[in-house]
């Protein structure tokens, strides 16, 4: 009997701080109200200071009231950012999605122009790439030619120069 007593007992007391804390939120959104009604601002500040400390908040009831409060006290629209878990200016989410839309465009900008010239700016690469290469083959088919008339044996035995004379032939001498 003792322990069924304890079983019941021990189930109200886990399940009271849950209610408690949802009365809280309610009770502190009320008397927010309250104080905006009566023209104390102290007792506001005091009220919106702790709902703004509220974190992750799922009573709806509390919520939409602390919001009305935050909004009338403040005088300038506030909502409760279910994201974040937090209080915010309306202004905030509304800069917030701007700046995603912004970024959003910005990068939808890019994959069509990507989309419409990424073929043409590949071959441009690609052609840059290519006269680069050309542009090495001739410097050193010069730089072995030259070495060739200064040391023949050192130009028949550097591996580039050998390459090079193999891809362009023997200089004229």
């Amino acid at each position: 009997m003792h322990f069924l007593k304890y079983i019941i007992l021990s189930a109200l007391a886990v399940s009271a701080p849950t209610s408690g804390i949802a009365d809280t939120y309610n009770d502190t959104a009320t008397n927010c109200h309250k104080a905006i009604e009566i023209g104390d601002r102290v007792a506001f500040d005091g009220y919106a200071a702790s709902i703004l400390e509220w974190r992750s908040v799922f009573n709806t009831q509390a919520i939409l009231s602390a919001a009305s409060c935050l909004t009338a006290g403040f005088n300038t629209e506030w909502e409760y950012h279910h994201p974040t878990g937090r209080f915010v200016e309306s202004a905030t989410i509304l800069e917030e999605k701007a700046a995603t839309a912004a970024r959003d465009e910005a990068r939808k900008a890019a994959a069509d122009f990507f989309q419409k010239n990424g073929r043409d700016l590949i071959a441009a690469g690609t052609l840059r790439e290519e006269e680069n290469r050309r542009q090495v083959r001739t410097a050193v088919y010069a730089a072995c030619s030259e070495l060739l008339t200064d040391d023949h044996v050192a130009a028949l035995t550097n591996i580039l120069c050998v390459e090079s004379f193999l891809q362009n032939g023997l200089p004229d001498n």
